[in-house]
């Protein structure tokens, strides 16, 4: 197949990119990640502490972590870290065996249902947001 004009294309979101200001893709991703995250925080049980629901967040992914073929903004769910105690109250390490449940204890899912009934609301916060974001960044380059 060959579409005619494709290098030209390519050739202007490339420049269009230098003049970018900001990340428009990553503040697009962090406001359509956020009904998903409220979601999951009103779905994860609370427990005596409420430590798994004070640490389900979003954040960039390190780009050294991201699978082939994901995107450079990709946003994950972090409930957990490598990096702290145990004890420590900000990790909710065992936030898996909440979600996906163990032999002696069932599942209570919060993450998956979360995305699932706010998929919708995220896709639109996400467009509109990337909308005002290139609307804003289109206003700037046509004043230069």
């Amino acid at each position: 197949m060959n579409i005619e004009g494709l290098d030209e294309i390519v050739r202007n979101m490339k420049e269009i990119a230098k003049d970018l200001k900001g990340d428009p893709l990553r503040a697009s991703l962090r406001k359509g990640i956020a009904p998903i995250v409220e979601q999951a925080r009103a779905n994860a049980p609370r427990g005596e502490t409420g430590r798994l629901q004070e640490a389900i967040n979003s954040k960039p992914m390190p780009m050294d972590e991201i699978p082939q073929g994901f995107s450079d903004g990709q946003e994950v769910f972090v409930a957990s870290s490598r990096n702290k105690k145990k004890d420590d109250p900000g990790n909710a390490w065992y936030w898996h065996f909440v979600e996906f449940g163990t032999n002696k204890m069932s599942a209570q899912p919060f993450l998956a249902p979360a995305f699932d009934s706010k998929r919708q609301a995220a896709m639109d916060a996400f467009v509109d947001e990337m909308r005002k974001q290139l609307e804003r960044n289109a206003k700037r380059i046509a004043k230069t």
